[in-house]
């Protein structure tokens, strides 16, 4: 009787052993839905209050770890809708072709959108380029990412990004950090020769803003990197909130290159950081004005025609008054044949 006991008791800490262990391993399907049933109503609510703000922001990009930044700039973001507005002050800089004072303008409006530029010697703007909005709101999440780190994920609006077919969300942890609990979602990505492995770190209680985000890349079509890999890290902070929304603080990205095996470090360049602090920030609705070319001293869209199409139209002028000439002669010549 004993040794029959002995064996229930520990098959029964057997079983005990693997229903802990499976339930370790089995995804938290729970919590999975609450996130899928939450967060897009969520993201809506706040990529609402940052479509009406203002900001300034320093940004710093190192290469190394330790190392003093090698670009600084400071940047202001104005965003009313689908109205974006950046200006890009260079403060110290080792790359060629840039110097310090350079300013840059970036302005995305559905009825006319520019990229304007000035040197320090030069008291007016010089128009880069007259370009479409659709063009310039594309790149706006990499180049700006404060005015969207805290709902998106490198070029992705998160919401979109979790919509891919390509993309498999592997389990859900709830994590308490003193008297917050956030949570963190696990997931896959593997389009045709890329693959990413990685999760977000959410708080639900701050409309499922975005606090963190780990993932690996490699390409191939393995399961697991065998030639190299980047890992890349980003962290959002934020400070005080504007009517229930947090309002960002700061954002860091960090870019890794590795050799899968060796982990040795790929062209030379262990680590890229690129460092967001945002120095002010003022939500609450822009006027249209801030958005047009007067905003910068020069005339508005339908004042002036940008020295590219000046250039284009002179062109196209002589060639249509060359084919008139021709054309003219062409019937004189016929007249005097005929006659």
């Amino acid at each position: 009787m004993a040794d029959s006991a002995r064996t229930l008791s520990i098959l029964a800490l057997i079983v005990i052993f693997h229903n802990n262990a499976f339930a370790e391993n089995k995804p938290n399907r729970e919590l999975i839905d609450v996130f899928l049933r939450e967060y897009p109503a969520a993201a809506a609510k706040l990529e609402g209050f940052y479509s009406e703000v203002q900001m300034r922001v320093q940004v710093k990009e190192i290469r190394e770890e330790g190392l003093p930044p090698y670009l600084v700039r400071e940047q202001q973001y104005i965003r009313q809708g689908d109205l974006f507005r950046f200006i890009n002050d260079i403060q110290q800089t080792d790359r060629s072709g840039e110097s310090r004072g350079d300013r840059s303008v970036t302005v995305a409006n559905p009825k006319f959108s520019f990229r304007l530029a000035r040197r320090p010697d030069q008291k007016e703007y010089d128009v880069q380029e007259v370009a479409s909005h659709a063009s310039i709101v594309e790149s706006l999440p990499l180049a700006y990412k404060p005015l969207f780190a805290p709902m998106s994920y490198f070029e992705y609006r998160i919401v979109d990004f979790i919509k891919e077919p390509e993309f498999f969300i592997t389990n859900a942890i709830q994590e308490n950090n003193r008297e917050r609990k956030f949570v963190k979602i696990e997931w896959e990505y593997h389009p045709p020769e890329i693959h990413q492995r990685g999760y977000f770190l959410f708080d639900p209680s701050q409309f499922w803003a975005l606090q963190e985000y780990r993932n690996l890349r490699w390409q191939g079509n393995t399961s697991e990197p065998t030639d190299s890999f980047s890992l890349v890290r980003g962290l959002v902070h934020y400070q005080g909130s504007f009517d229930g929304f947090p309002l960002i603080h700061s954002f860091r990205q960090w870019v890794e290159f590795h050799g899968a095996k060796s982990d040795k470090v790929v062209n030379d360049k262990p680590v890229q950081i690129k460092d967001y602090e945002v120095l002010e920030i003022k939500p609450g609705p822009v006027p249209e004005e801030e958005f047009q070319l007067s905003a910068f001293g020069l005339p508005n869209a339908g004042e002036i025609i940008p020295a590219r199409r000046s250039r284009l139209l002179i062109i196209l002028n002589i060639v249509l008054l060359a084919f008139l000439g021709t054309a003219f002669l062409f019937r004189q010549f016929a007249r005097r044949r005929q006659q």
